[in-house]
C-alpha cells in the first residue's frame, strides 16, 4: 500500500515538473498576451497554431488588437471570413524562417517570408526606430524556444510589386511594392537602358521579378529588357525604371529633375522628354539646328516616347493642316489628347488644348503637337523632320519661340509701307493710344502733329 501512494507521488511531482518546465512556443507567447487576441483568433481561423507550436525556428512579428483596430472599417471582418484565402496570405506575410533577433536586422535589408506569392519585408533603421515596412517595432526579441516574437504596431499587408502612390507635390507616382519611389532617364529614348557603369552607382535599376500590379496601373504597360549577363529591368511604357541612391527615406523624391534628364515616373504623363540623335526619313543625321550633322537634342515625346513635331506654317493654337474632312490626318496625325501632366522641369503653362473640328489637339507655346505617319508608332524614330525637307516639321522643345499670334492694328501699321509717318513714333506708345475710333480720326499727316498727340496722350 505504502509502496503504491510512493509511485502516485513520484507520478504527480513528475507531472508538475513537466508542465512547469514545459517549452513555451511562439504561440504561447501570442496567447498570454492580453494584447494579442485579435492576432490569436486569427492563427486559430487559418488553422496555423499546430505549425507554430511545432518543431522549426520561427520569428514572427505580431501586431497589437490596436493594429488589428486601425484597418479600414469592415476589413478585418472580411480578412476572418476568409480564412483560408487572403488571412492566410496575411499571417504568411508576418512569418519569417529562423529565429531572426534585432541584433540581425539592417538598414535596407530584404527579408525573405513564408508568402507563397514571394512577398519580402523591408527593414528601415533611422532615428525614429526600426520599421518592417511601415510598422514600427514596439517591442523586440520576445524569445520562445522555437523562435521569436517582436511586437509591431501595424498590420503588413503585402503591397503589390508595383504600384501606384498618391502624393501632394506630384500627384500620382509609381513606386514599388515599398513605396520606394521609381524614375525615367531621357537617355533612354530607344527603350533601352542608357545608364550603365558608374551611372549605376546612382540609379540603381528596378526589376519585379512578379506580375503583381497594383489598382490604376495596366499590367500590359509593364516589360522586362535583358541588360546583359542575365540582368533583367523593369520597363513602364518603354521606360526603364530605376530608383535614385539619396532616396534614404520612403517616399523621397530628390531624384526628379536631376540634371534635366531624370524625372519621377508617373502613370498619367502625357508630354515626356527624350535626349535622341535626329535622323530624317532620308536616312540622314541632323542637329538641333537642322542642319547635317550628329547631335544629341532634347524634345518631346508622348508617354510612350513616340516622337512629337510642330509646324512652321501654323498659327498661334491653330492647326493650319489638318482638313475638315480628316483625309489627311494619317500623314501628319494630330496629338490627339484633352489632358496636360508633364515632367517638373517643363511650365504646364506653356501648353494648351486646342478644338480641331471637335477632336481635342495638345500646342506647346501655341504650335500643335502631331506625330508622324510614316515614324510607324515606333518609339525612337523621328523621321519627319526631313519630311518634306529638313525643319518644315521640327520637333518641340523646350525652349523653342512662341508660334505667332494673329496681328494686331498696331502691328499692320507697323509693318505697313504705307504708313511710314506713324511708324516713325513709339509704336508701344502709339499703341496705348489707339484705343478706338475717335482717336483715329484725330491723326495729322504730318509726322510732328502725329507725334505731338501720342506725347500728349501717354
Amino acid at each position: 500500500m505504502k509502496t503504491y501512494k510512493f509511485y502516485l507521488m513520484i507520478l504527480a511531482v513528475f507531472m508538475t515538473v513537466s508542465l512547469s518546465t514545459r517549452a513555451e512556443s511562439v504561440v504561447d507567447i501570442i496567447v498570454n498576451s492580453p494584447n494579442h487576441t485579435i492576432l490569436e483568433t486569427a492563427l486559430i481561423e487559418a488553422n496555423f497554431i499546430d505549425d507554430l507550436e511545432g518543431s522549426g525556428s520561427f520569428t514572427v512579428f505580431a501586431p497589437t488588437d490596436a493594429a488589428f483596430n486601425a484597418l479600414p472599417e469592415g476589413t478585418l471582418e472580411t480578412l476572418l471570413a476568409d480564412s483560408r484565402g487572403v488571412l492566410t496570405q496575411i499571417l504568411l506575410y508576418h512569418l519569417v524562417n529562423g529565429k531572426v533577433m534585432s541584433t540581425s536586422l539592417s538598414d535596407s535589408l530584404i527579408v525573405e517570408t513564408y508568402s507563397d506569392q514571394d512577398k519580402k519585408l523591408k527593414i528601415k533603421i533611422n532615428g525614429a526606430g526600426v520599421f518592417i515596412n511601415n510598422a514600427k517595432v514596439t517591442v523586440a526579441d520576445i524569445v520562445a524556444d522555437n523562435g521569436v516574437v517582436h511586437v509591431i504596431d501595424a498590420v503588413l499587408i503585402p503591397a503589390p510589386d508595383i504600384q501606384i502612390r498618391e502624393t501632394a507635390e506630384m500627384g500620382k507616382v509609381i513606386s514599388d511594392t515599398y513605396g520606394n519611389s521609381l524614375y525615367f532617364f531621357s537617355k533612354d529614348a530607344n527603350g533601352s537602358s542608357m545608364c550603365t557603369d558608374g551611372c549605376l552607382n546612382n540609379w540603381p535599376i528596378f526589376y519585379a521579378g512578379g506580375n503583381d500590379i497594383g489598382e490604376g496601373l495596366d499590367a500590359a504597360d509593364f516589360a522586362t529588357i535583358d541588360r546583359g549577363s542575365g540582368v533583367m529591368q523593369t520597363t513602364y511604357k518603354g521606360w526603364p525604371l530605376y530608383y535614385f541612391v539619396n532616396d534614404s527615406l520612403l517616399g523621397l523624391m530628390l531624384g526628379d529633375g536631376v540634371i534635366g534628364k531624370w524625372f519621377i515616373a508617373k502613370p498619367d504623363y502625357t508630354i515626356m522628354i527624350s535626349d535622341n540623335q535626329l535622323t530624317g526619313l532620308n536616312g540622314t543625321n541632323y542637329k538641333g539646328d537642322y542642319t547635317v550633322g550628329e547631335e544629341i537634342i532634347q524634345y518631346f515625346t508622348d508617354p510612350n516616347g513616340l516622337t512629337l513635331y510642330t509646324r512652321t506654317n501654323d498659327g498661334y493654337n491653330k492647326n493650319n493642316f489638318t482638313k475638315s474632312d480628316w483625309s489627311n490626318n494619317a500623314i501628319w496625325p494630330i496629338y490627339e489628347e484633352a489632358d496636360i501632366v508633364v515632367p517638373s522641369v517643363l511650365n504646364e503653362n506653356d501648353f494648351s488644348v486646342i478644338n480641331v473640328f471637335g477632336k481635342k489637339q495638345i500646342a506647346y507655346k501655341g504650335w500643335p503637337l502631331y506625330y508622324f505617319g510614316q515614324d510607324m508608332m515606333v518609339r525612337g524614330n523621328n523621321k519627319g523632320i526631313s519630311f518634306p525637307a529638313p525643319g518644315v516639321w521640327p520637333v518641340p522643345v523646350k525652349d523653342m519661340m512662341m508660334a505667332p499670334k494673329p496681328a494686331t492694328v498696331v502691328d499692320i501699321i507697323v509693318n505697313s509701307e504705307n504708313h511710314n509717318i506713324g511708324s516713325r513714333c513709339s509704336s508701344s506708345r502709339i499703341g496705348r493710344n489707339i484705343t478706338g475710333r475717335r482717336t483715329i480720326h484725330r491723326f495729322r499727316t504730318d509726322r510732328r502733329s502725329l507725334c505731338r498727340l501720342t506725347s500728349r496722350n501717354s
